[in-house]
C-alpha cells in the first residue's frame, strides 16, 4: 500500500520508519521517481494531502477577551448582588456594584489584549520557499505547495520546508538542535543504516521540517507533510494539553469557595435569628442582602486587577514578559523549574575549552561563542615558548582543514590583539558561516593570534576529504608555498578513527612513537566529563597527492586533543543557586548526550551523582498502571533527564506535577512546547522558536538566565501584595460580618446601611486597597522557601492577623453603636460616626497590611508613595461627602461632624495599630 493511499488512521496505526527504509523502497512507498511528481500527481495528493501547514490560533477578539473577564466567581457574585439591588430598588447599591464591575473587566481585557498580539507561532515555521524538482524541472515554491512525493533540494542556509527521507547528501549539515536538544549540527547520510526504533537524534537519513541546513547540500523525498511532520506531531500534542494551572488561579478558586461558604453561611444564621424574633420575611430578605452585601470584598477584583497590571510592568523592566495576567505570581510559587539545556542554561555555541597535547599538557581556553575574544592558559599561566609553537601548529592544521569562515564585525577596526585584552570573556558575536565544529575552531585560531584569511593564503589546497558520519574524519592536503613541492595532510576527526593513521606524537623533544592506548584513555576520560573529543595529526605526502583518499593517508604524527563544549551562560550558575536559595529546585530536561548532560549539570550544582540522571531508555514507554508508577519512581529523585523525547518531556512534567509540585518550564525549542503546555507556568527564551513564545504563559525576552530569576522574585512581590491586598479588604469584611450580625442577635438597629458598606468596601478602602498594590518587594522574598502547594491564600499567620484586626474594628465599632445609641443619639447620627470610625480604621490598618513580618514603622515610606496619597485620598473623598456634597450627603445618609467628635474617632481607630504592632512583636519573638 502506497503512502498516497493511506488515511491519517491507518498512518497513525502502522507507522512506516522512513529513515530505515532504503532509497529505492522509500522511492516506491510513496510512488515517487528522481525527476519528480508530474502536474497530475501533485494536485490529486493536494486534494488528498491538504496544504503543507499546521494549524496555529488565532489571537482571540477583544469580545472574547472583555466576555473572559466575567468568569471569575468573585465578579458573577457582584453581578447577582448587582441584579438583587436593581429588583428591590436599591438604585445607589447597584450604580456602585456596576462601575466597579465594568472598571475591573476594562484594566483586565486592556492587560490581556496588548500580550495577545503576539503572531500565531507555528504558522511561521512553514512560511518558506522551497527549491522543488517536478516533471524534472527544478522550480521555487512556497513549502505551503509541498506533497508526499516531491523531491527537495537543499543548500546551505535553507530551511527545512518537509520531512524527507534523504535520498543524497554531500558534507550535509543540519541544525535541529530546535528539535533534538542537541546545539551541535548533525552530519548527514543518505545511505546510513539506522535502526527502526532510533530516536529522531539519530535519524541520519532524515531532515526535518524547521531545520535549518549549516553546510553541504542534499537532496531529499517529501515524506510527510503539516500534522504528519514531527512538529505536526508535537504541534498535536501541544493543542490537545491541557495544562496546569497556575497556582494563582488554584488558590483564589479555593478562597472564592471559603468566602462563598460564608456568604451562605452568615445568612443562613442571620434568617434563622431575624425570624426567631418574628420580623417579616421581606424584611429578612433585604438584611439578608445587606449581609451578603458585607461578606463580599466588592474592591478585590480591582484591586487584584491593579495589583497583577503592576507586576506585569515591572516584569517588563526586568525583561520578563507576561502575557496572561493570572500567570504573574506563578514563577514566585513554583516549587522546581524544569529547563532545558541548550540555549537556556548553555549558550547555544559550540566552544573549544580544553586542549591536551601529547605528553600530558593541558590547557584552558577562555571566552565563549562564535567569537575571538579570549585566551589559552596553562595550569602554570601562560603557555611556554615551546608549548605556544605546538599550540600554533595545531590552530594552522585546524584553521586549513575547515571550511567555515569568521572575522570580526565591520564595524570593529580594532585588531584581534586589542579586541580579545578588552573585554574578558565577553563579546559581541562575529561573523560567521558554516558548520558549528569548524567556527570554534576557527575561533581558537584567533585566540592564538592566527587569523584563518592570511593562514590559507599562505598554502595552496590540493584536494579536500570531507567530513562524513561513517568516516568520522576530515582532511586536506595542501602545499606551502616557501616549502617548495612538499606536500602535507591535515586531519582532524574522531579520536578512534584518527589514531588509526597515527605512529607518532608531537612533544616538546619531537616526535615520539605513539601511545594509542593511553590517548584514547585521555579521550574517554574528556568524553566522559561531558566534553565532545576531536584529535587533530599533521603528516607529509611523499607522491604527487593525485587520487588523495584514504588508502592513500601517509603516516601521521597527532599535534593535540581538544575538548570542545556549549558552554553555561556566565549567570547561569547564580541563578540556578539562588533559586536553591529561595527553596526552588531546578531539573534539567534535554535531548542531548548523557554525558554532556550530567557535566553541565554538575558544573551548575543540579547533579551531584549519577543517581541523579535519568536518560529517556530508562523511561517506561508503557502507559498502563504498572508503566506509570515506574515513570513516577524515575522522576522522583533524578533532577537531570537526557536523550528523552518530546513526548517524555510531557511525561515527565505531569509526573512532577503528580508529585505535588508547581512546575515551571522553560525552553525555547520546538521540543519544549508539549512540556511548556502541560506544566503550571510555561516560560519561553524570547530568541527561541515561535511554537515555544505561542504556547508559554511567561517569555524571557534577553533568555538571560538571570531574568527567569528576577521573574520569580517579582512573581513573590505579585503574590505578596495580592496577600496584603485580601489581608485589608477580608479584615474589614469580617469586622462587618461580626459587627451585623451582633446587632442583629441583640435586637439592635443596623449599625450601618448596605450602601454604606459599599462605600466602605468599594471607595474608601478600595482606594486603599489599589494604593497598596504598588508597594514595593520587602527584602528577603528570595530567602524564604515557596509556600506549600497545599497552603491556601490564608495561612496560620495570616488567618490570626485578620481574625484580631478585624476583632480590634468590632468591638470598637460595637462599643460606639451601643455607646451612641444608649447616650439618645438618632440612628442616623449615630451611623454617621460609626461611618466615621471604620474609615480612619481603615486609614491606620492599610499601614499594617504594609507587612505581615516587619513593623509598620520600620517599613519605608518611600517605597510607596501612592499609599500616602491613596490614604488621604480615601479620608478626603470621605469628608467631601460628609461636608461640601449634598447629593452625596442624601445617598450615604452623612453629615459634617464637630472637630471633637473627629479627635475622638481618630485617636479610637488608632487602636488598631497599637493592637497590631503587639501581635507583631510577639509573634516574631515566638517565631524564634
Amino acid at each position: 500500500m502506497t503512502l498516497a493511499k493511506q488515511d491519517a488512521k491507518q498512518e497513525a496505526a502502522t507507522p512506516i520508519h522512513w529513515h530505515a527504509l532504503p532509497v529505492e523502497t522509500a522511492l516506491s512507498q510513496v510512488d515517487a521517481r528522481h525527476e519528480g511528481l508530474d502536474a497530475a500527481l501533485v494536485a490529486q495528493r493536494r486534494a488528498e494531502y491538504g496544504p503543507n501547514t499546521l494549524p496555529h490560533r488565532e489571537p482571540p477578539s477583544l469580545l472574547a477577551i472583555i466576555l473572559r473577564q466575567f468568569m471569575n466567581p468573585l465578579i458573577a457574585i457582584l453581578v447577582v448582588a448587582a441584579v438583587v439591588s436593581i429588583a428591590l430598588g436599591e438604585l445607589e447599591d447597584s450604580i456602585f456594584i456596576i462601575v466597579v464591575v465594568l472598571l475591573n473587566a476594562a484594566l483586565g481585557a486592556y492587560q490581556e489584549y496588548r500580550a495577545e498580539q503576539s503572531a500565531a507561532a507555528l504558522q511561521n515555521l512553514l512560511t518558506v520557499q522551497a527549491r522543488v524538482r517536478r516533471a524534472g524541472q527544478v522550480r521555487r515554491i512556497d513549502a505551503e505547495a509541498l506533497v508526499p512525493g516531491d523531491i527537495v533540494l537543499l543548500e546551505s542556509g535553507d530551511r527545512v520546508p518537509a520531512d524527507l527521507r534523504l535520498l543524497h547528501a554531500k558534507n550535509l549539515t543540519v541544525d535541529e538542535s530546535f528539535l533534538t536538544g542537541e546545539s551541535a549540527a548533525v552530519t548527514k547520510d543518505a545511505a546510513a543504516d539506522v535502526e527502526p526504533e532510533a530516536p529522531v537524534s539519530e535519524r541520519l537519513t532524515m531532515a526535518f521540517t524547521g531545520a535549518t541546513v549549516a553546510a553541504g547540500r542534499g537532496e531529499g523525498l517529501v515524506v510527510a507533510t503539516g500534522l504528519r511532520t514531527e512538529i505536526g506531531a508535537i504541534a498535536a500534542a501541544t493543542a490537545e494539553g491541557t495544562g496546569l494551572r497556575p497556582p494563582l488561579v488554584i488558590r483564589m478558586e479555593r478562597f472564592v469557595r471559603a468566602i462563598s461558604f460564608i456568604v451562605l453561611a452568615s445568612c443562613t444564621l442571620l434568617i434563622v435569628i431575624a425570624m426567631a424574633q418574628g420580623t417579616p420575611f421581606a424584611e429578612v430578605f433585604f438584611l439578608a442582602v445587606a449581609l451578603a452585601v458585607s461578606a463580599i470584598p466588592e474592591g478585590l477584583p480591582i484591586a487584584m486587577t491593579v495589583a497583577l497590571s503592576i507586576a506585569v510592568r515591572r516584569m517588563a523592566q526586568r525583561n520578563v514578559i507576561v502575557r496572561k495576567m493570572t500567570a504573574v505570581e506563578a514563577l514566585g510559587s513554583c516549587t522546581i523549574i524544569a529547563s532545558d539545556k541548550t540555549g537556556t542554561l548553555t549558550v547555544n555555541r559550540q566552544t573549544i575549552r580544553t586542549i591536551r597535547l601529547p605528553g600530558g599538557r593541558t590547557f584552558q581556553v577562555t571566552g565563549e561563542g562564535y567569537a575571538g575574544v579570549g585566551e589559552v592558559q596553562a595550569a602554570e599561566g601562560k603557555p611556554n615558548e615551546r608549548d605556544e609553537a605546538q599550540l600554533r601548529s595545531l590552530a594552522t592544521a585546524a584553521i586549513l582543514c575547515n571550511e567555515a569562515y569568521l572575522r570580526p564585525p565591520k564595524a570593529s577596526a580594532e585588531p584581534v590583539e586589542a579586541t580579545a585584552a578588552s573585554s574578558a570573556n565577553t563579546a559581541v558575536e562575529w561573523e560567521h558561516d558554516g558548520d558549528a565544529v569548524d567556527v570554534a575552531f576557527l575561533t581558537l585560531g584567533y585566540k592564538l593570534g592566527l587569523e584563518p584569511v592570511p593562514t590559507r593564503a599562505a598554502v595552496e589546497v590540493i584536494e579536500r576529504i570531507a567530513f562524513e558520519s561513517e568516516r568520522q574524519y576530515a582532511a586536506v592536503l595542501y602545499r606551502e608555498e616557501r616549502a617548495g613541492r612538499d606536500l602535507q595532510v591535515a586531519v582532524k576527526g574522531a579520536a578512534e578513527r584518527v589514531l588509526e593513521f597515527c605512529e607518532q606524537a608531537l612533544t616538546p623533544e619531537g616526535a615520539q612513537p605513539l601511545d594509542q592506548a593511553h590517548v584514547l584513555a585521555e579521550a574517554d576520560a574528556m568524553a566522559e566529563a561531558g566534553y565532545r573529543v576531536l584529535v587533530l595529526a599533521t603528516g607529509r605526502l611523499a607522491d604527487d597527492g593525485q587520487g588523495f583518499n584514504e588508502a592513500a593517508m601517509p603516516p601521521l604524527t597527532l599535534v593535540g586533543m581538544i575538548g570542545m563544549i556549549d558552554p553555561l551562560r556566565p549567570e547561569a550558575k547564580v541563578a540556578v543557586d539562588t533559586c536553591r536559595r529561595a527553596g526552588v529546585e531546578v531539573a534539567m530536561i534535554t535531548g542531548d548526550h548523557p554525558a554532556t548532560a550530567f557535566a553541565i549539570a554538575q558544573e551548575l550544582g543540579i547533579a551531584q551523582s549519577r543517581e541523579d540522571l535519568v536518560t529517556g531508555r530508562d523511561l517506561p514507554a508503557d502507559a498502563d498502571t504498572s508503566g506509570a508508577a515506574r515513570f513516577a519512581e524515575k522522576t522522583q529523585r533524578a533532577r537531570v533527564f537526557a536523550r528523552v523525547t518530546p513526548l517524555q518531556k510531557l511525561r515527565i512534567v505531569e509526573a512532577l506535577g503528580a508529585h505535588g509540585h508547581f512546575v515551571a518550564v522553560t525552553g525555547d525549542g520546538v521540543n519544549d512546547a508539549p512540556a511548556l503546555r502541560a506544566a503550571n507556568i510555561g516560560v519561553a527564551m524570547g530568541s527561541g522558536s515561535d511554537v515555544a513564545k505561542d504556547t508559554a504563559e511567561i517569555i524571557v525576552r534577553d533568555d538571560n538566565f538571570a531574568s527567569l530569576v528576577h521573574g520569580v522574585e517579582e512573581g513573590r512581590y505579585a503574590y505578596d501584595n495580592v496577600r496584603k491586598v485580601i489581608y485589608l479588604l477580608i479584615s474589614t469584611g469580617a469586622a462587618e460580618i461580626a459587627l451585623f450580625l451582633t446587632a442583629i442577635a441583640l435586637g439592635m438597629p443596623l449599625p450601618m446601611l448596605a450602601v454604606q458598606i459599599l462605600w466602605l468596601n468599594l471607595v474608601t478602602n478600595g482606594i486603599q486597597g489599589v494604593a497598596l498594590a504598588f508597594e514595593g518587594g520587602e527584602p528577603g522574598a528570595m530567602e524564604r522557601k515557596p509556600r506549600p502547594p497545599s497552603e491556601g491564600i490564608f495561612n496560620p499567620l495570616m488567618i490570626w492577623q485578620t481574625l484580631i484586626s478585624g476583632g480590634v474594628m468590632f468591638i470598637g465599632c460595637m462599643t460606639l453603636w451601643i455607646w451612641l445609641l444608649g447616650n439618645g443619639y438618632a440612628e442616623a447620627e449615630a451611623r454617621n460616626l460609626l461611618l466615621l470610625l471604620m474609615v480612619l480604621f481603615q486609614n491606620y490598618h492599610v499601614f499594617n497590611a504594609r507587612s505581615e513580618y516587619v513593623s509598620a514603622f520600620r517599613v519605608p515610606i518611600q517605597r510607596n508613595l501612592f499609599l500616602v496619597i491613596g490614604v488621604v485620598a480615601a479620608l478626603g473623598i470621605h469628608l467631601l461627602a460628609m461636608y461640601m456634597l449634598p447629593f452625596m450627603q442624601n445617598v450615604l445618609e452623612v453629615a459634617p461632624v464637630s472637630l471633637g467628635e473627629f479627635g475622638l474617632m481618630a485617636g479610637l481607630a488608632l487602636s488598631i495599630l497599637v493592637v497590631m504592632e503587639i501581635f507583631k512583636l510577639v509573634w516574631r519573638r515566638l517565631a524564634l
